[in-house]
């Protein structure tokens, strides 16, 4: 809940002075996705063996933060060009402090 509160503000202040009311619907919804991605749920009781391996909140963080540096450039070149970058910069950010937070949270 902490990441998701957190990517939900850092996105607020980024984008809620240029964009609005646009702005705080991708707060919402990058929070909630951030939220629901670095819950931990316990796994059910099975009778069957799951023989896949679990992915960790560290590697989940690692291709966030992956795809979000990249965007995050992206989106910055296209803010300074004529473009629509802002959008590609927020989603970018979003990506790679969440995925940042996650990979830190992993190494406890």
């Amino acid at each position: 809940m902490a990441a998701g509160a957190t990517v939900t503000a850092a996105t607020l202040l980024i984008g809620g002075t240029r964009q609005g009311w646009a702005a705080a619907a991708w707060a919402l919804l990058t929070g909630a996705l951030t939220a629901f991605l670095t819950g931990r749920d316990t796994p059910a009781a099975s009778t069957h063996p799951n023989k896949e391996q679990p992915v960790s909140e560290r590697q989940v963080g690692k291709v966030m933060a992956a795809i979000g540096a990249p965007l995050t450039l992206a989106g910055a070149a296209m803010y300074f060009l004529p473009g629509p970058g802002f959008p590609v910069l927020i989603i970018g950010l979003a990506l790679l402090i969440t995925g940042l937070v996650m990979t830190a949270a992993g190494r406890r």
